[in-house]
């Protein structure tokens, strides 16, 4: 349900502050859903020097995921808000999305307010960030961010020095904050903010009839995905630095859904079947060498001290839902799986606070809400 939706806002230039052309740019050479067995495992996790042998991008090799379940706990509060457990507190969005409130080393409450929702509630090992829309679609948005350390708070919005948007995709990492916003001759274009000395800049401009989604800050970088207006959609899957878009190599022209950088490595989606939008099959790449990490649900991906992650539906009646983690040593693993028995998914991401993730499991034996540290 979310990935339809999720669909109509990416494909829909009419949603975007400015929608504007050309081709977002070439999207490498093609990776394909074949690929040989890897059985080549790092003690490392992270580091490029170990880095396991992989396949090409024409043949990738495949990956057998692990089961090595993350210490999970129930998370505190009603399993119809939506929680992010982080190191230094818990930050919690009503089920009607009308406040968020962090509890923990500092304590805040965010009001929506009258028109208003909360859209986005964001939190790493040093800030929380909660993003609220205008239910009509039509005013900029605001976010406070709340420096957890101190409790201060300030405010981003339509009068900022880089102003914010109308909707659009916000993500926060590594002390600074992504969030869309209008360049020159309004240009649609990524700002980010450096949350230590609240100074902000232009990343990069769509070119007309442009415009991008998914934005992601990994380990290593700020990564998105740039879309056209043709129809279908050319999409492009590409990490931005420097005030450039460099697409992610191997990965099939058009094809591509979201992506993350991590250090060493790059994990990313494709759409095999535009029909089926929901359903996507993830790759990754580790130095020169390519992986198959099998299928999973399209707007799932995410990062979290310094891993991958995705959900993966059931594949047959009543097999569990999943969570799995990919890390540049090789290692995909299941982290998370609902009991096996009925119907069951994971809903959207799994939330990342830093050292600790948080998810949400919709089942037909009950709906759940946990949380465990990832180290």
């Amino acid at each position: 349900m979310r990935a339809a939706t999720a669909l109509v806002a990416v494909l829909s230039c009419g949603l975007l502050a400015a929608c504007s052309g050309g081709t977002p740019g070439d999207g490498g050479s093609p990776a394909t859903q074949s690929g040989t067995a890897s059985d080549s495992q790092s003690p490392s996790k992270s580091s490029p020097a170990s880095a396991p042998s992989g396949g090409t991008a024409d043949q990738p090799a495949k990956v057998t995921p692990q089961d090595d379940p993350l210490p999970w706990k129930k998370a505190p509060g009603a399993v119809t808000d939506t929680i992010t457990v982080g190191d230094h507190g818990t930050l919690t969005v009503t089920a009607d999305a009308s406040r968020a409130t962090l509890a923990g080393d500092q304590t805040a409450t965010v009001d929506a307010g009258a028109g208003f929702r909360v859209t986005d509630a964001l939190m790493d090992d040093s800030y929380a960030v909660v993003v609220t829309g205008d239910r009509q679609e039509q005013q900029p948005a605001r976010a406070t961010v709340i420096d957890l350390a101190s409790g201060d708070q300030f405010v981003l919005d339509g009068d900022s020095e880089t102003p914010t948007v109308n909707g659009g995709s916000w993500a926060l990492g590594n002390g600074q904050l992504e969030h869309p916003t209008l360049g020159p001759k309004r240009a649609y274009c990524l700002a980010t903010v450096d949350l230590a000395t609240q100074s902000s800049d232009l990343s990069w401009c769509a070119p007309p009839r442009t415009g991008f989604t998914h934005v992601q800050v990994g380990p290593s970088g700020v990564s998105l995905m740039a879309f056209d207006d043709a129809r279908p959609s050319c999409r492009t899957v590409a990490e931005v630095a420097d005030g450039e878009l460099t697409p992610f190599p191997g990965v099939t022209e058009c094809t591509g859904w979201e992506g993350v950088t991590l250090d060493g490595g790059r994990v990313w989606s494709v759409i095999p079947n535009e029909r089926r939008i929901e359903r996507a099959h993830f790759y990754a790449s580790v130095g020169d060498g390519y992986f198959d990490l099998g299928m999973g649900d399209s707007g799932s991906l995410t990062t979290c001290d310094g891993a991958a992650y995705f959900n993966r539906a059931p594949e047959r009646d009543r097999d569990p839902a999943q969570v799995l983690r990919w890390t540049t040593d090789g290692r995909l693993s299941v982290v998370y799986a609902t009991e096996s028995g009925g119907e069951a998914f994971v809903s959207g991401t799994a939330r990342c606070g830093g050292h600790h993730l948080t998810v949400t499991a919709l089942t037909s034996k009950g709906d759940s809400q946990v949380t465990a540290a990832t180290s």
